[in-house]
Parts: C-alpha cells; structure tokens; sequence
C-alpha cells in the first residue's frame, strides 16, 4: 500500500512508535511512502526527533523521494489520529493492516494455489514471487466456493482498513459464456464483502497446462485433444474427460453437444477418461519446466489473461 502520515499524526508523540513501526515496513518495500505533504513531513517533529529513530525515519523518507520517480498502483492508506474510514486510519489500526497479509483465496491450496505460484515464476513476476516467499501474501483455502463469502469474513476478521482479500476461482464453464453457479456465487459474495475477484475464462485449473506437461501423462488422451479448437480445448473435463454410456458409446453431456458437434467420433474416444484426477498436481511438479512460453501457448484465445490476474493481486501489495 502507499503510506500518507497526517500532520495531526506526526505532532502526536504518543503515536511515534507506532509510526517507526510502519517505516521499517516501507524500508523494506513492503510499502511505499506517499509522500504528498512533503513540507508537513519535514516539519513535523516526529521526523525532527533527534534520537535514533528520528535519523533512521528521516534516512527512509529520503531513500523514498528516489522511488517516488516510480509510483506503483497500490492502494492509499491515510494514518490519523482516530479510524473514520477504511482509508483513514488510526496508528494502531494502520499498523494491523500493514502487517496484515494479502490473501487469495482459492478452493484447493494444493492445485489452485501451485497453479497459482507456477505462474507466478513463469511469468517472471518478481514482485509478487518475493511477496509470497517473504509472506507478503499468503495462499488461504476455501475448501467448496458455498464457502467463499465465509472465508472473506474470517480473513477480514479484526482488520480495518481496505480490503485486501482476492478470491481466484475456476469459472466451472462447459461451454464459452456459460453462467455456472460457481461465478454466480463468488461474484455475489465478493460484491457484499468488497473483496476482489477473478473468475477464470476456462473451465478449470487443469485446462492451463501446457502441452509440454500434458504429452507425457496420457499420450492417447493429449493426442485427441490437439484436434480440438481451443474452445473445446477450454471446457473439456481436463481430470475425467468423457463418460461412456451403457453401451460403451462416448457420453457427451447435452450442455456440450453444440460445442462438440463438429468433433469425429475417434478423437471424442480418445477424450474418454480425461488425464486423472490428480492432474492438478502437475503444476508443482512441473514448476520449474513451465515457461513463458508455455503459457503464451495455452492462453492463446487470451494471451494476457493471467497477466491481468497477477496484476490485480500486485495492486494489493
């Protein structure tokens, strides 16, 4: 977050050593500085204390009025001497909210949240890699998306200020633009909450992974889905696949038929099965192979969707 200090504020002694605690955050770039009173900081004799803390403060509003040549969007923060908004804060409040955690919330911690890491180092998202490992931001899980508008509360539990909670759900989608109840109910409760949200334009987690992992679980299964559009591609069950029927004949849902109308029947036989229900899993295990490139690849209908998705948890920061 950027971190405005009132006058009010920096003239109150008994609120110093809160301050100081907020600027070891900002020396560590945790935060940053909006120092749009420069003339009030200057003079407030908070910074003009001549002890220790005082040179250190006045060390890190100098080192900021270098990085302020390059603002970040971030959120504003205003710290005062009372809390009269989720904006405008008192020291103590502030503080919590500071130390307090970005959190993205998914439904499973393992596949969701590996998902979410490998794209975070394939895309070379320095900022936010660095935020995870030093806790920054913090991985929650929500278990069913029922759950969703419960999780926000607990994680929102005892901290004023903004909210800075990101829920990061699959859409569930069997066909482009379908309305599943998924996106339905997150959306509903991000709204009422005031958390931030993305929903997923494939169908799951699993439909990110790249050919490059995919060739080597089911060679059957990945080469029937090379003949598929990349819609198709999309929404396919990517864990189970198709079903059969009682005639051993592939079983393809009638929300599907329209977008698998034009599929021959050899490749929907292949599609039987899907890859397992354990391919999320992949995303850790193959952590350190996925690439740029890769993503590039199998976001082809939206090359830069995730990149949308990190940088709206970035804002957070």
């Amino acid at each position: 977050m950027r971190i405005r200090f009132s006058r009010e504020v920096m003239a109150d002694a008994n609120s110093w050593r809160t301050l100081d605690r907020m600027v070891m955050h900002i020396e560590d770039r945790r935060h940053e500085w909006l120092a749009d009173n420069p003339d009030e900081i200057e003079a407030s004799p908070w910074m003009g204390d001549s002890g220790r803390s005082g040179q250190a403060n006045r060390k890190a509003y100098q080192e900021h009025v270098r990085w302020a040549a390059y603002p970040k969007k971030r959120i504003e923060l205003t710290v005062a001497l009372n809390t009269a908004s989720v904006q405008l804060l008192s020291p103590p409040d502030a503080l919590r909210s500071m130390e307090t955690p970005v959190f993205v919330a998914v439904e499973n911690a393992t596949g969701d949240g590996g998902f979410l890491v490998t794209t975070i180092l394939a895309l070379n998202r320095t900022e936010l890699w660095e935020a995870l490992e030093r806790g920054w931001v913090a991985i929650d899980q929500m278990g069913g998306y029922g759950e969703c508008e419960k999780t926000i509360i607990r994680l929102r539990e005892n901290v004023a200020g903004p909210v800075r909670v990101f829920v990061l759900a699959d859409s569930d989608s069997r066909f482009p633009g379908e309305l599943t109840q998924t996106v339905t109910k997150v959306k509903e409760s991000c709204v009422k909450t005031g958390a931030h949200y993305a929903i997923l334009k494939k169908r799951k987690i699993e439909n990110y992974l790249p050919d490059a992992v995919l060739e080597n679980v089911n060679k059957t299964a990945y080469r029937a889905l090379k003949k598929l559009t990349w819609d198709q591609r999309d929404h396919y069950e990517m864990k189970y696949g198709f079903q059969r029927d009682n005639n051993n004949n592939v079983l393809v849902s009638v929300e599907q038929t329209p977008l698998f109308a034009g599929v021959d029947y050899h490749t929907l036989r292949g599609l039987i099965g899907g890859f397992g229900k354990d391919i999320s899993t992949l995303f850790v295990a193959h952590r350190h192979s996925i690439q740029e490139v890769h993503i590039r690849q199998v976001c082809a209908s939206d090359p830069t969707e995730l990149d949308r998705v990190l940088n709206e948890i970035e804002k957070l920061l």
